[in-house]
């Protein structure tokens, strides 16, 4: 256990310091929630639109944002600057790789953005509302996960694909719709309402409204462990690509590993 806590702990450590060293992050990371908390406020203040959920809708819009120009082509950017041949030689697999480069994009970005939005909302004078604790702490975390399977199926199709950066771009405001971090989901038309339920933050982000409005809700158990399931396929989905780019990469050198 001791020979993987150095290499865990190196990962870790040079993906933030990765993330950090590029501008547009660094412009994800501390601008946007300043804006978005902005926007939103000013939109929904004189409305009976409840302003925890704004203020908690724009966290979720900076995660997103944040991950779409991180975790998503991380593979691709590392095998440019050429520091991919030095964590893929370490004795970790190449899917936990992946697993901790987002894991520490996502308590980056949660961490930084949660701190600058409750900093505003002191300012702005919001006070934020939570209902139901217990609901709140477990919608939290299924959301937090439900982003994390999204972003590594998406980074682990895009380690086999050469046109990632136009994707990423294409990829980032279809899902703030998608998913129903602007919109309620029941506002989209007839085909779009059930692709955004093929994405497992639509469920969740529905949960994590709901803890904030709603005291008890008598199903929300029930669908808190489909979504759960739900995740679990997209984790199965990354980790059978993951696996295919690895072997992919050891026979065709696509990695510039020697």
């Amino acid at each position: 256990m001791k020979k993987y806590v150095r290499p865990i702990y190196s990962i870790f450590k040079l993906q933030i310091i990765l993330s950090l060293e590029r501008a547009t992050f660094r412009f994800s990371l501390f601008v946007q929630p300043l804006l978005y908390t902005f926007l939103l406020y000013f939109i929904y203040k004189d409305s009976n639109t409840n302003l925890s959920v704004v203020v908690y809708g724009s966290l979720l819009l900076t995660l997103w944002s944040c991950l779409c120009f991180s975790s998503l082509s991380d593979i691709n950017r590392e095998k440019i600057m050429g520091t991919f041949e030095h964590i893929y030689c370490s004795p970790i697999k190449f899917i936990w790789i992946m697993v901790i480069k987002t894991i520490a994009n996502t308590i980056l970005i949660c961490t930084v953005s949660s701190f600058i939005i409750l900093t505003l909302c002191t300012l702005l004078g919001i006070t934020l509302h939570i209902c139901n604790i217990s609901y709140f702490v477990i919608s939290v975390i299924l959301t937090v996960l439900a982003f994390i399977s999204l972003s590594l199926a998406f980074s682990s199709l895009f380690t086999l694909s050469r046109n990632h950066l136009i994707w990423i771009n294409m990829l980032e405001y279809p899902l703030y719709i998608l998913c129903g971090m602007v919109v309620p989901v029941s506002y989209l038309p007839f085909p779009m309402n059930y692709l955004s339920y093929l994405l497992p933050p639509t469920k969740t982000i529905e949960l994590f409204k709901l803890s904030i409005e709603m005291r008890y809700f008598d199903k929300f158990y029930f669908i808190a462990f489909l979504c759960f399931i739900h995740i679990l396929i997209f984790f199965a989905f990354s980790k059978i690509v993951l696996n295919y780019s690895d072997k992919k990469m050891r026979v065709e050198n696509t990695g510039g590993l020697v």
